[in-house]
């Protein structure tokens, strides 16, 4: 009687284990699926998203509420996100920074993200890119408009969630040169001493 109570409690020990096993089996998958992954892209075919135009009121309002920052490109790396009917283009930029204009960044070189998401949209071989990243390469001397990206930020492509900081601290917002003391952007110009602090 004894030795088939322990037969029944071995296989119920088995059963237990065997069934966490697949649980946990099962959660790596989920877990798999859930995050995004990026494949690079070895030198893109760039265009230009076509953004509407900044009004002068937009340039300050946008200088005034992030950071700005002249500095020089030293890197930059493309990726490509799809997942499901979505498909999201990721431009991650190291640029040493030389002179901080407007608000603080707490590293000399610091790394910004720029992302473009479309869903059921074929761009075909294109690499669409936010406006001011077109020529963008390593040694581009710019000043450039970011934000910080909050500790948590995560992004969510065709479901997938992939984590903001693994491309980039800052935000992409725009990108203006310095001009004797000026912001300057198309047809727009900002003088610093315009921008509120």
């Amino acid at each position: 009687m004894e030795t088939n109570q322990k037969k029944r409690n071995g296989k119920i020990k088995w059963g237990v284990t065997a069934g966490c096993l697949l649980i946990a089996a099962a959660a790596i998958l989920i877990i798999g699926r859930k995050a995004g992954t990026a494949e690079r892209v070895e030198d893109p075919a760039l265009v230009s998203l076509g953004e509407p135009v900044v009004q002068k009121e937009d340039f300050k309002a946008i200088v005034e509420s992030n950071i700005a920052v002249q500095g020089t490109v030293r890197e930059c790396a493309y990726f490509r996100v799809e997942a499901g009917r979505s498909v999201c283009f990721i431009v991650s930029m190291t640029v040493d920074v030389d002179t901080v204009l407007h608000g603080e960044v707490d590293a000399a070189s610091i790394r910004i993200v720029s992302a473009s998401g479309y869903t059921d949209t074929d761009v075909g071989d294109a690499f669409p890119v936010r406006d001011g990243l077109l020529d963008c390469v390593p040694g581009t001397q710019s000043v450039f408009v970011i934000s910080r990206i909050p500790e948590d930020s995560a992004w969510d492509i065709g479901g997938k969630t992939m984590s903001a900081h693994k491309f980039g601290d800052y935000t992409y917002r725009l990108r203006c040169s310095l001009q004797d003391n000026t912001l300057v952007t198309g047809d727009l110009t900002l003088n610093l001493d315009e921008i509120a602090e």
